[in-house]
């Protein structure tokens, strides 16, 4: 486990990470954006990678992934860890849901991947 750190009014704590399967160090902490519209999700997560938060949390479902695309455009991509979640598939064919799902939250977040899909 490392430790990353984060700076939350002048103070600075340190964030634990976990090494997955394939070698990324993934943060154990995130800024979540649940509830967030699309304006508020960017500035949250502007002031939050600003205060040293590394791991960003949205979702399909949370519809403001436009905004934290905003948010983390020009930031270099390595500097953040990505999570997303997807709905459950309504019909038989999960693959091709799933697939949708991802690919309209990489077109809203204006992406090529993210690290993690829930």
């Amino acid at each position: 486990m490392k430790l990353a750190c984060c700076m939350i009014m002048g103070a600075t704590a340190a964030i634990p990470t976990v090494k997955l399967n394939n070698g990324v160090e993934m943060p154990l902490i995130s800024l979540g954006t649940w509830q967030y519209n699309s304006s508020v999700a960017e500035a949250t997560v502007k002031l939050g990678m600003k205060v040293g938060f590394n791991h960003i949390d949205t979702a399909n479902n949370y519809k403001n992934q436009d905004g934290v695309g905003r948010a983390l455009a020009g930031l270099d991509r390595k500097s953040y860890f990505l999570t997303t979640k997807v709905p459950a598939p309504s019909t038989t064919k999960y693959y091709d849901e799933t697939n949708q799902y991802l690919s309209d939250d990489l077109r809203l977040l204006n992406l090529d991947q993210v690290d993690l899909m829930l």
